[in-house]
């Protein structure tokens, strides 16, 4: 698994044939990507990697995701930057590109904590 918790591409149209796609789906891993332009970058989450099992806790803690999603980009948001946040998508757009990638790891990192939680209450 690549050191980063997210993969760099130029397009999200080319985003579900990638080795990061096909990866996060086989682990049940949160699937985010930073598309870069010339001086910024977008970060997007998608729950299309994680198995049906997972949505309910997504939907229940929808509220959550939102909140977290905004607390993530407002520490790397600059003017220009705006977010889009439901349960099952979240994105940032116009962020730099050193902050989107650390963006990408924090939103990463908090909806994996989330997925880790339902597996244990599984359990």
């Amino acid at each position: 698994m690549p050191d980063a918790k997210f993969e760099l591409i130029e397009t999200y149209n080319t985003a579900p044939q990638s080795d990061w796609f096909h990866y996060c789906r086989k682990t049940a891993q949160p699937f985010v990507v930073v598309r870069t332009g010339e001086q910024t970058a977008d970060v997007m989450w998608d729950y299309v990697t994680l198995p049906p099992s997972f949505d309910k806790v997504l939907f229940e803690r929808g509220m959550e995701i939102k909140e977290q999603a905004a607390a993530i980009f407002q520490r790397h948001a600059t003017a220009q930057s705006s977010v889009r946040a439901k349960p099952t998508v979240v994105y940032f757009d116009n962020l730099p590109i050193d902050r989107a990638k650390l963006a990408a790891n924090e939103l990463f990192a908090f909806i994996d904590s989330l997925l880790k939680g339902r597996e244990q209450a599984i359990q």
